[in-house]
């Protein structure tokens, strides 16, 4: 880690804050001298300790300052100003870049423009709740949400979230969509719930060994939760779930039968093989690369699910090992320019599909849950959703609803939308958080109509 030429001015402590993908970061160095060589320590702006990771190199030149940090895939390279004091910069990381510059004293965070996000004072009650998991022995924490002068059997909705841990406004790349959709409910005379996934938030619970049927049990945990209070008790309670969280409200359905009405957006219909299958085809063609790139990223997944959904996790691992090890040596020349290594592409797919988690998602059937529920759905997809595809997701909805469900469902496709349902441009994944528009009012607009029309 050295300079290229002595800059005693440069040296000392900088501090830069930024906005990449939604989210606000903020990013600490110093930069020191011992004899000829040049350093550079990055420091954690919460408590002011050192990070642990190396800083691979660091150059400076003609008043440039270039770093990189290859654990993180981060670059940097900035032009110093020595009268204002200032490193101008642009920063790197895999795709997504921002602007970031350095100053000599800390500076205020960098926060996205989200102007749907609503305000206080709020126009309805907020209530903190929590309430007991069904399989364990923690608690969940959430917001329960009374609308003012409300009817008086108002009908409440119940949230739960997509894939990952996420807290109850699913809050991702600086957007809370559930808060969103909470805020404009209660305006229109609906209650709500909405809760952190255990393990997040204010949730007791451990996310990462936990499974998708312990996340849909506490779902059905919230149902009960206000199904037996004695103040909801002839209200009608329903589930909305955001692509994962469209299967919890699936399984809580089956099981509990008082549920009044669903709605999934982008949930997934398709059997989840399928719905793998696909994903990994449309985010090669999303991400610009080759059809014979797309087709080989959805064979090696193909080839992967196969394997683990015939055998046990130690039996699929081996035979994952050669069979992921013989599709990294016949990649196209583009699908390994990043530099990954055939060790860290084997681990990587096994991680993520050969776990209980994984092999739930895999078995994935809609057809076991939907024949089972008798109550109104309401099925929305983004035609521009290459995480959750609208056309077959929906189509394996539709054609999987019992009778009588049958009877006052619906599913629509939302043209323009992507999987968050923002109306998008490019609408790739890296679009996603520099998009000022939470969720397109349309579903708002959709959602609040059909829940009031159900009897």
């Amino acid at each position: 880690m050295t300079f290229s030429i002595s800059a005693q001015s440069v040296l000392g402590r900088w501090y830069g804050s930024f906005n990449i993908m939604g989210g606000s970061h903020q990013m600490w160095m110093k930069l020191e001298k011992n004899s000829d060589t040049y350093s550079m320590i990055q420091y954690n702006p919460e408590d002011s300790t050192e990070f642990g990771f190396k800083v691979d190199s660091v150059s400076f030149i003609k008043d440039s300052l270039y770093f990189k940090i290859s654990s993180l895939n981060i670059t940097y390279h900035g032009k110093y100003d020595r009268e204002q004091e200032v490193i101008a910069g642009e920063f790197k990381q895999y795709k997504f870049l921002s602007n970031l510059d350095f100053y000599r004293t800390p500076q205020a965070e960098v926060k996205s423009d989200r102007p749907q996000e609503p305000l206080p004072p709020y126009d309805y009650t907020i209530q903190v709740v929590s309430f007991k998991a069904l399989t364990d022995t923690f608690h969940l924490a959430g917001t329960l949400i009374t609308p003012k002068n409300p009817t008086e059997n108002y009908p409440i909705v119940i949230f739960s979230s997509g894939t990952g841990p996420q807290d109850r406004n699913e809050e991702m790349l600086g957007h809370k969509p559930f808060l969103v959709i909470a805020d404009y409910l209660a305006k229109q005379g609906i209650g709500s719930l909405r809760f952190d996934d255990r393990g997040t938030g204010k949730s007791g619970g451990s996310f990462y060994n936990s499974n998708l049927n312990d996340f849909a049990s506490d779902l059905e945990a919230a149902y009960l939760f206000l199904r037996k209070d004695k103040a909801y008790k002839n209200h009608p309670i329903g589930l909305l779930g955001h692509s994962e969280g469209g299967m919890h409200a699936m399984i809580t359905a089956k099981h509990q039968k008082k549920v009044n009405f669903i709605i999934t957006l982008a949930g997934p219909g398709d059997e989840g093989k399928k719905l793998v299958e696909d994903q990994q085809y449309l985010l090669a063609k999303y991400e610009d690369y080759s059809e014979e790139t797309a087709l080989w990223n959805k064979a090696t997944f193909t080839g992967a699910i196969d394997i683990i959904l015939a055998n046990d996790k130690l039996t699929a691992q081996n035979l994952l090992n050669d069979f992921l090890g013989n599709q990294y040596d016949k990649a196209p020349a583009e699908a390994t320019q990043s530099g990954g290594t055939k060790v860290n592409f084997v681990m990587g797919i096994s991680l993520l599909l050969n776990n209980d988690f994984g092999r739930q998602m895999l078995a994935w059937k809609s057809a076991d849950y939907l024949p089972s529920i008798k109550c109104p759905i309401l099925s929305l997809n983004g035609s521009k959703d290459f995480q959750v595809p609208a056309e077959s997701n929906l189509a394996s909805i539709q054609q999987n609803w019992s009778k009588k469900s049958a009877k006052t469902s619906k599913i629509i496709e939302l043209e323009g939308l992507n999987h968050l349902f923002q109306r998008c441009s490019s609408c790739k994944v890296e679009e996603y958080g520099t998009l000022q528009q939470t969720i397109d009012p349309i579903v708002l607009q959709t959602i609040a109509p059909w829940i009031k029309s159900i009897e």
